[in-house]
């Protein structure tokens, strides 16, 4: 994408050596565009004058390619998700012995707008079916707060004797484990708030572990006390009067 900054401003030439000059940009442009020492921008000659542009960051795709040996198939939907995170667009799968296509199907299918589109019996490729043109950060922030509250109500319910199915609070977990990764991917493609995502990510980060939390309170139903639930429930209370 080629962004053109219309502000009309004045510049120094600075010599160089052999003859040549250069010339300094504005730091305004720099910041917008993403852009570090080293990085090539484009120099054109019009019948204006000179057009110095960019393609930014969020106008190209990430892609990674990978070879995974066996012993790293075990956590496959860790460097999924985390890739996923980062903002790649695609992602190239190489192994080296044979895998389980439903389990891959499964990890994919948890990550919103990541398909499978190519699949041989050493490779697979995974890309990326939306436009990111994601929703607002707040909008999924909520979400996360009304879905993690609701988990808690729930696994509280089942606690206490309830006849709640364990497969319908295992898909409520996996919701929120879905709006994590949906939430820290937009914030790192679209560098939300800059220099203040790392109060976001913990938000995320923090409502995910309490969600967590309960989740592993049905694996000790036994040793849980009634008032756990209700102080992980008073945590959410303090977290939406902070925003």
């Amino acid at each position: 994408r080629t962004k053109i900054i219309l502000d009309k401003m004045k510049r120094k030439l600075i010599k160089q050596g052999l003859g040549g000059v250069t010339v300094t940009l504005p730091i305004k442009w720099i910041r917008e565009l993403n852009l570090d020492a080293g990085a090539e921008v484009e120099v054109n000659e019009t019948e204006q004058g000179i057009l110095i542009s960019s393609e930014t960051l969020a106008g190209k795709k990430k892609t990674k390619e990978l070879v995974l040996k066996k012993e790293e198939q075990g956590r496959l939907r860790t460097i999924l998700s985390s890739l996923y995170r980062q903002g790649y667009d695609e992602i190239t799968l190489n192994f080296e012995s044979s895998f389980s296509l439903s389990e891959i199907t499964k990890i994919v299918e948890s990550l919103l707008g990541y398909i499978i589109t190519e699949q041989t019996e050493k490779k697979i490729i995974i890309k990326n079916a939306f436009k990111d043109d994601f929703e607002e950060i707040n909008t999924i922030i909520s979400k996360m707060f009304i879905t993690t509250t609701f988990f808690l109500k729930q696994i509280s319910d089942y606690l206490n004797g309830e006849k709640i199915k364990e497969e319908e609070l295992s898909n409520l977990r996996n919701s929120i484990i879905k709006l994590r990764d949906y939430a820290q991917r937009m914030i790192n493609v679209q560098q939300f708030e800059k220099e203040k995502s790392y109060e976001y990510h913990l938000l995320i980060f923090t409502l995910e572990k309490i969600a967590s939390s309960g989740n592993n309170f049905i694996s000790q139903k036994k040793k849980i006390k009634p008032t756990i639930i209700k102080e992980l429930e008073e945590i959410i209370d303090y977290l939406v009067e902070l925003q």
